[in-house]
């Protein structure tokens, strides 16, 4: 049985979006599957009262995109925008670029 999907429009930062985007095809996926599959790995490995890291602000411009997450990756990252007090589109973007960060 498939995951069940939502949809959930972000914005993201044009540089985090861009380097999202050669990763993904890289891995021959398409840039809202990839993001989904990060997002998934992190929430399978992330104990519950986790928090991540405070980022550095960046100024940059934005670029929406519309992701379909699958039901229970879609909930965690409403669930920790929450916590953290922040929208969702500005959650999923600290964390990518968390991620990115990481990779390097």
């Amino acid at each position: 049985m498939r995951n069940e999907k939502i949809s959930i429009g972000v914005t993201l930062d044009s540089d985090l979006v861009e380097a999202l985007r050669r990763l993904a095809k890289e891995d021959s996926r398409s840039l809202p599957r990839y993001i989904n599959i990060i997002l998934k790995r992190y929430y399978r490995n992330m104990p519950l009262a986790a928090s991540m890291a405070v980022m550095k602000k960046n100024v940059s411009s934005k670029v929406s995109i519309n992701l379909c997450l699958d039901r229970d990756v879609a909930e965690k990252a409403k669930y920790f925008a929450q916590t953290e007090e922040r929208s969702v589109s500005q959650y999923i973007n600290r964390f990518l670029r968390q991620y990115l960060e990481n990779m390097e």
